[in-house]
């Protein structure tokens, strides 16, 4: 619930930095649909009485929270789409800032399920670098060099935690396992 009122806060400030501007009606609309998932999310957390982190999850727990990670990081892919290509300066200055925030959040709150984790990274990277192709501003070529820079560099380092984190749960299991016997 924590990351999902992340999102809608991180929505609201966009939302405002879009206010006053001819993208506004349009940015409104998707800061909407932001809340809307953020708020299904708090609902079905608190429908779920799961205030604890369980030890195991069901392949289908794994797969909804990829799904809803992919659906997620495409929401946030699209304001790069519905701002970027046509904006001034300072709104493209706004969505890089925003969108290397998410990015980075993301890995950090998804790292512990990979599948999720890529999905959502790769959303919000394939929508970029689509609204760097539709943009053709004189300095996307560098914007697009760093995102896809600081995709592998974020898919990297977050698979390697992922894998280590498994590890040391294996690990701490096979020590718990042995400890009792």
């Amino acid at each position: 619930p924590l990351m999902m009122a992340g999102n809608a806060i991180n929505a609201t400030i966009v939302a405002l930095a879009f206010s006053g501007t001819p993208l506004a009606s349009s940015v409104f609309v998707w800061a909407a649909l932001i809340y809307a998932m953020a708020f299904s999310g708090y609902y079905s957390w608190r429908k779920s009485n799961q205030h604890s982190f369980p030890s195991r999850v069901s392949q289908t727990t794994l797969n909804k929270v990829a799904f809803n990670s992919a659906l997620l990081g495409l929401m946030w892919g699209a304001i790069t789409l519905i701002a970027y290509p046509g904006g001034d300066l300072a709104a493209k200055l706004v969505i890089v800032a925003f969108t290397a925030g998410m990015m980075g959040g993301g890995c950090f709150a998804l790292y512990m399920v990979p599948r999720a984790l890529v999905g959502y990274l790769s959303a919000i990277f394939g929508c970029f670098a689509l609204a760097l192709a539709m943009s053709r501003s004189p300095g996307d070529l560098a914007v697009g060099a760093l995102l896809v820079m600081y995709y592998c560099s974020l898919l990297a380092a977050s698979l390697t935690v992922a894998r280590m984190f498994a590890a040391a749960k294996i690990s701490a299991s096979k020590v718990e396992e042995q400890a009792s016997t």
